[in-house]
């Protein structure tokens, strides 16, 4: 078998599963819960009567569970924490991309490594540092956040300013091994921002946003992560070609990517922490140190709204017996 019929068995492996998920995920309504209303039968409590159909979809809309394809484009163009992270995330996309794509090369061409040699040690590099980086990278979210929300930023800031200086150090160790080590420890910290950075993503829009910001943002990023291969190639190619130096092109890109997506992260954190202070000084109260709803007396407009429509349907509901009797 080549090499391609590796990338094959792995597509195969995807179409494997694909029932499975389904299948998980895929959830049916319980027969015993679905209601169904006998000819003369009087509707069932829990769901509104046909005149008030159209004002509760209504409702909705302007309550924002429901949105058109251009009141989201405009709620996502007027979000700038959004903005200022898809560009973070696009620009660490560049050097994770350019990283993924050349390593073994340069391992191959640097350090004279053969294939079935970088290949298992990058398997165990991944697995060493990406995957705790990971993990460790959200719970160390989870545990500021009680400060703010916008300390998630500041944490992927944090991170990817010190694996900066740590990919530096890859491309100079003396010994492949030790360049090994150093890609372990700089994927501790590089790879912590991903999930994190999602998480912003959702918390900077309301519900009905979510999905299509989310969609939006692994899109650009991704799409503008692709630059990351082309650009190293490219300085490559400017080279003399009897001295092609892979370390000095991804010193150029993946250093550099690293902390200037730190900037751009650290740059979410504070138009986030400014927008949420400025919200509070508007309300008149001190801020909330999480993001957590606020416990209030008072009902909301919507629970108001709720009230209103339960007490016109009880009514209606009423006028129906009063009429049969």
């Amino acid at each position: 078998l080549c090499w391609r019929w590796t990338f094959r068995l792995l597509g195969l492996s995807g179409f494997a599963l694909f029932p499975f998920m389904f299948a998980i995920l895929y959830k049916r309504t319980p027969r015993h819960q679905q209601q169904t209303n006998t000819p003369g039968e009087s509707p069932s409590i829990n769901e509104p009567p046909a005149e008030f159909a159209a004002s509760i979809t209504r409702d909705r809309v302007e309550d924002g569970n429901q949105m058109t394809i251009k009141a989201t484009l405009r709620e996502l163009i007027r979000c700038y924490p959004y903005i200022i992270i898809t560009l973070a995330a696009s620009v660490r996309f560049i050097g994770g991309y350019a990283l993924g794509a050349w390593c073994a090369t340069f391992y191959r061409e640097h350090y004279g490594e053969t294939p079935r040699s970088y290949g298992m040690k990058l398997f165990i590099v991944f697995m060493a540092g990406g995957l705790p980086g990971s993990i460790l990278g959200g719970l160390i979210a989870d545990r500021t956040v009680r400060y703010g929300s916008h300390w998630k930023a500041y944490i992927i800031a944090i991170t990817q300013a010190i694996a900066a200086p740590l990919a530096v150090a890859i491309f100079f160790m003396p010994t492949a091994n030790l360049s090994y080590i150093m890609l372990t420890v700089s994927f501790l910290f590089s790879e912590s921002w991903m999930g994190v950075a999602a998480s912003i993503v959702q918390d900077v829009h309301k519900p009905a946003v979510r999905c299509q910001a989310s969609a939006v943002y692994i899109a650009i990023g991704t799409l503008v992560g692709c630059a990351g291969p082309v650009l190293v190639s490219a300085i490559i190619s400017s080279q003399d070609k009897c001295d092609k130096n892979y370390k000095l092109a991804m010193l150029y890109i993946v250093p550099t990517t690293y902390m200037a997506s730190a900037l751009l992260f650290f740059a979410t954190g504070l138009v986030r922490h400014c927008q949420r202070q400025r919200t509070a000084t508007l309300e008149g109260g001190a801020e909330d140190r999480t993001d957590a709803p606020r416990s209030t007396s008072q009902p909301t407009r919507i629970q108001r709204r709720a009230a209103r429509t339960n007490k016109d349907r009880q009514r209606l509901l009423s006028d129906s017996d009063d009429s049969d009797d």
